[in-house]
């Protein structure tokens, strides 16, 4: 697609903040949440407070006596929050909290979860990363009715641990469930971790805008054009907490980019980063790095040591990062993320050395079949679609964001491929904006970048920068209905999602 030809549309239609409602044709029936507001509401531009200690999100508990086994149940339904003075915000959460509690499984174990719907709309919650039957990955078709409840069970393999996150995935109503406050993150332990011994956080990286009544802001038509980025960025729910350190401390911070769209560039100016793990599990070898760039639906694992000096000022930020957005500013400063604090009053942490090697990652083997995969877009006269505007923006966007060539259609499936087989896909990005790509299903590895080989990596989510391909090997694992798409969820929303069906 030309940009010219896209922008010169855009500059026809009014850019004011505009109310999302749901759409029963594209949403496939599913109705509009009761919080979504039938008018735009301002924005409010009230900062919220920062500086409180970290805190590490709740556990999931274990409700199984059995080793190797893990059973919970997670409860969906509104709650609400004083997060501003005044009126508390309604979120829609997993067990009362943002993020949703954590579950930590053990690699190996077999995992049944309860999940109760107690919301106004029908949802699915996906298992991102994690090598999911599709029966029970929260595919559209399995939409979880108001009042109802659904188990979901699968069997974790032995060598497979890292740092996963759940989150809803209705088609055409995954933004908005998203953005009231529905994620959570899997930590899946390595029982031979070389990094055991460490000091570790979890930071569950979200953002979010508040309309002058406290409550989440509606999308705007720049929000489905570009994804929605919010005001402020929450770490486990908090803006800008503290951590506090010892001097000389090395730790383990494991990050999940849990927002709709916003890309992180992370960075701690004053202190050594390292990356250990992707999204798919360990690296081959340590990564030292002085930003990396997390995209969302990605989680990277690092090692940072930080100085002996106690008072030296540090701070988690997000370098800003161009993304080729059409309506919506880019950033242009840093983000501070989570202040770091080294305390004088601990005594200095012991030196760790980092081990020379990780996992190795094994090939997946020669593929059977090559395939490549095109996400672009479409122009069309939104010109046209302008009395649609003011009532239901997303509406603008249907039809815009491809894979190739085509919107999404539960009812039709895109390809076919077979248990067991490998598979090369060629994913390549012909439009003018960065996207994100995931795989449901599991993982696959990353062995070329424009043509170019790189050292294998398991990934499930990558970014594809415009103009960029991206060569990936994939083996599936399971029969069923699998889904690919563009991870920024208004995009995905607008149907830049795709079917593959796996047969035994």
């Amino acid at each position: 697609m030309q940009r010219r030809h896209l922008l010169t549309a855009l500059a026809s239609l009014p850019l004011w903040p505009l109310a999302a409602r749901a759409n029963p044709h594209a949403h496939h029936g599913m109705p509009a949440p009761a919080s979504t507001p039938a008018a735009p509401a301002p924005v409010a531009r009230q900062p919220l407070s920062g500086g409180a200690s970290l805190r590490e999100p709740a556990r999931l508990a274990n409700q199984s006596g059995t080793a190797g086994r893990f059973a919970g149940t997670l409860t969906l339904a509104e709650t609400r929050h004083a997060l501003l003075p005044g009126e508390p915000t309604r979120l829609w959460t997993y067990n009362g909290s943002v993020p949703g509690p954590v579950i930590e499984l053990t690699a190996g174990d077999q995992v049944s979860l309860t999940l109760r719907n107690r919301l106004a709309e029908s949802t699915t919650v996906h298992w991102h990363g994690l090598p999911v039957a599709p029966e029970f990955d929260g595919h559209p078709r399995q939409a979880i009715a108001p009042g109802n409840d659904f188990v979901a069970r699968w069997q974790l393999p032995a060598d497979w641990y890292g740092t996963y996150w759940y989150h809803p995935h209705p088609h055409g109503r995954t933004a908005r469930q998203a953005a009231m406050g529905l994620a959570g993150a899997v930590l899946v332990r390595d029982p031979a971790d070389p990094l055991a011994g460490l000091p570790e956080s979890l930071l569950v990286i979200s953002d979010q805008r508040f309309d002058t009544g406290n409550q989440v802001a509606a999308h705007t038509l720049a929000d489905w054009m570009d994804g929605r980025e919010g005001d402020v960025v929450l770490v486990n729910g908090q803006h800008r907490p503290r951590l506090t350190v010892a001097p000389g401390e090395t730790r383990r911070l494991r990050v999940v980019n849990a927002c709709a769209a916003r890309y992180l560039r992370l960075a701690v100016p004053g202190a050594r980063l390292v990356r250990v793990a992707s999204d798919g599990g360990w690296l081959p070898a340590p990564q030292p790095v002085g930003d990396y760039l997390l995209v969302p639906g990605e989680r990277s694992e690092f090692v940072v040591t930080f100085p002996h000096h106690a008072g030296t000022p540090l701070t988690l930020v997000s370098l800003p990062y161009a993304r080729q957005k059409m309506m919506s500013p880019e950033q242009t400063a840093p983000v501070p993320l989570l202040d770091i604090g080294i305390s004088s009053g601990r005594e200095p942490a012991a030196p760790f050395t980092l081990p020379a090697t990780l996992r190795p990652v094994v090939p997946l083997g020669t593929p059977v079949r090559r395939r490549e995969i095109v996400l672009d877009e479409r122009p069309h006269d939104m010109a046209a679609h302008a009395g649609h505007a003011m009532a239901d923006p997303q509406r603008m966007v249907e039809g815009l964001f491809l894979i190739d060539g085509k919107t999404y259609d539960m009812d039709r499936v895109d390809l076919e491929a077979r248990v067991g087989e490998v598979e090369a896909w060629e994913v390549v990005n012909r439009s003018h904006m960065d996207h994100p790509f995931h795989l449901h299903g599991g993982r696959f590895q990353l062995v070329a970048i424009d043509g170019r080989p790189v050292t294998p990596t398991w990934r499930d989510t990558v970014n594809l920068p415009p103009r960029s391909r991206l060569t990936l090997l994939t083996r599936f694992d399971h029969p069923g209905e699998l889904l690919y798409h563009c991870h920024v969820l208004e995009h995905e929303d607008a149907g830049m999602m795709a079917t593959l069906r796996v047969r035994a």
